[in-house]
């Protein structure tokens, strides 16, 4: 395979993984189990609430209140997989990277 094929069918599926992933989150977060952003405001809170500001405290709490925005998750699926897969293929093409043998 060669170096820029490999990049991006690299980032290409991990953007689609990660799209994926967020629709698990979505469909957890408002389907299956509606409390859990709540759960999670609660645990954030008892963990950071005495390391922040009031300010910031308040608008973090305000975030999760909202809850799951679909199209903000999607775009993080999204930007955050191809991300994350343009690393992972630089690192997996360079490592892969060889050289055609040459016959003498």
């Amino acid at each position: 395979v060669k170096y820029g094929t490999g990049l991006l069918i690299s980032i290409v599926v991990s953007a689609v993984s990660g799209v994926g992933g967020q629709i698990w989150e979505y469909i957890m977060g408002t389907v299956i189990d509606p409390e859990r952003y709540s759960k999670m405001a609660e645990a954030f809170a008892e963990t950071w609430g005495k390391n922040m500001p009031e300010e910031a405290l308040e608008q973090a709490m305000a975030k999760f209140e909202e809850g799951p925005q679909l199209l903000s998750i999607l775009t993080n699926g999204l930007l955050g997989g191809a991300f994350f897969g343009l690393i992972v293929g630089l690192v997996v093409a360079a490592i892969m990277k060889r050289e055609p043998k040459t016959s003498l």
